[in-house]
């Protein structure tokens, strides 16, 4: 469990007491996120803990499971290849479009990655997907509305169909 030996069983168990006590959240929740980012690769022994510091925060601000906050910023930080030093600013982020938007982090929580593993390989931030999200969900759609949205969209630039790839590019399509 502690990845390559890095921290012992008793320092695992101090840490998971830690962000219990500092974030108020039940052990067992925070036992089930550190397992969870584990799974998840993120970061290895004691970055893994930093990562936690912020999901608990990031649960927190938004009113939401750590179990959620955790799959939410451990899938963008793997859409997008990033560090774990990179999670408050993502978790930021996430924040600010809960707060614009018309969603909660639950609702996104386990299905973020399908819009932003898609995003990453078109250069499409995370911000960008964010803002994306909140305008979208403002408007009326739900977040899986949204999401789906999104993801069609961007599926459609890499894969156009004949008449969206001749609107694109009129003189790379073959005439008849």
């Amino acid at each position: 469990i502690s990845q390559n030996a890095q921290l012992t069983f008793a320092t695992w168990a101090n840490e998971v007491r830690k962000l219990s006590d500092a974030f108020a959240l039940p052990l067992l929740d925070v036992a089930e996120a550190q397992y969870q980012a584990l799974s998840n690769q993120i970061g290895e022994g004691a970055e893994t803990t930093a990562f936690l510091g912020e999901a608990a925060r990031l649960a927190v601000i938004s009113v939401s499971s750590l179990t959620d906050a955790t799959d939410a910023l451990s899938s963008i930080l793997n859409s997008y290849n990033l560090e774990v030093s990179k999670s408050r600013e993502i978790s930021d982020q996430f924040f600010k479009a809960v707060e614009l938007g018309r969603f909660r982090l639950e609702d996104i929580a386990d299905t973020i990655g399908n819009v932003t593993a898609i995003a990453a390989e078109l250069g499409i931030t995370f911000d960008e997907v964010a803002a994306a999200l909140a305008v979208l969900t403002i408007k009326g759609n739900t977040a899986a509305q949204s999401q789906t949205f999104l993801r069609t969209l961007m599926l459609k630039i890499i894969r156009p169909s004949l008449n969206a790839a001749k609107f694109l590019n009129p003189k790379s399509i073959p005439r008849t």
